[in-house]
């Protein structure tokens, strides 16, 4: 059996991740089109994130991922050795680490930098040397210590940026973006009610064309109300227009 992390996430074998991002690539790529939203969930992050964009560049070739997590996912298997494969998400994204996942799409590297958007970060779970990583990369950073109290402003400066880049937006939705006084995980970041309008205004966008949430672990879930709790909140995020900018 894989061995229990933090927080219960198991550290799996590598062939084991490489085979669940080709699934999610098989599956977008044959579900999915430009003119159809897909929602995609799973309780890992960036090892199925990269099936799914995978699957999307079969589709579009100009395709932007707002990644909307507490993490920006840059450790590779020569950075660490935790063997957890969901912190590497952003690294294979962009040509860095195992070369079974980071040429797993049809082109390399997976993502252009300049189409990638880093939203609601903690800077806490940063390393130093990611952060000299970051300065020598494109991507639009906006960790959630930027946001001086107008999130939902910052979401709709991120959002236009990569608008003005991209022909079809993916949002990627981690739940550990959420702090962790309102849903239980090892990161702080917006309140809940903050970070699903944000959320709202990304899935709003007329170049949003699917949507993957992560994290949403039940084993979190002590009293068996969070998870019940959130779907509903997301539900009401995904089918209520955001509130207009004043």
């Amino acid at each position: 059996m894989p061995e229990r992390t933090e927080w219960g996430r198991r550290r799996p074998r590598r062939h084991c991740v490489v085979r669940a991002s080709s699934q999610a690539w098989r599956a977008v790529v044959s579900k999915s089109s430009t003119s159809v939203t897909c929602l995609w969930l799973s309780t890992s992050r960036g090892t199925i994130t990269l099936g799914v964009l995978a699957g999307y560049l079969r589709h579009v070739e100009n395709l932007g991922l707002l990644y909307f997590d507490g993490d920006i996912d840059l450790n590779t298997p020569a950075t660490t050795h935790s063997g957890i494969f969901d912190s590497m998400g952003m690294a294979h994204m962009i040509g860095e680490g195992a070369d079974a996942l980071s040429h797993i799409g049809p082109r390399f590297p997976l993502m252009r930098e300049d189409h990638i958007v880093l939203f609601g970060f903690d800077p806490l779970e940063v390393e130093p040397w990611q952060w000299e990583a970051l300065e020598q990369r494109q991507m639009l950073r906006f960790p959630v210590t930027s946001f001086d109290g107008q999130p939902t402003e910052v979401a709709r400066s991120a959002l236009s940026q990569l608008e003005q880049r991209a022909e079809i937006v993916l949002v990627h939705f981690d739940v550990d973006a959420i702090d962790s006084a309102d849903f239980p995980h090892h990161n702080e970041g917006q309140s809940l009610s903050e970070a699903l309008e944000c959320f709202r205004i990304f899935c709003s966008s007329p170049k949003c064309g699917g949507l993957e949430l992560t994290e949403v672990n039940p084993d979190h879930d002590v009293d068996g109300s969070m998870v019940p709790t959130f779907t509903r909140l997301l539900v009401k995020a995904l089918t209520e227009a955001p509130a207009s900018s004043s």
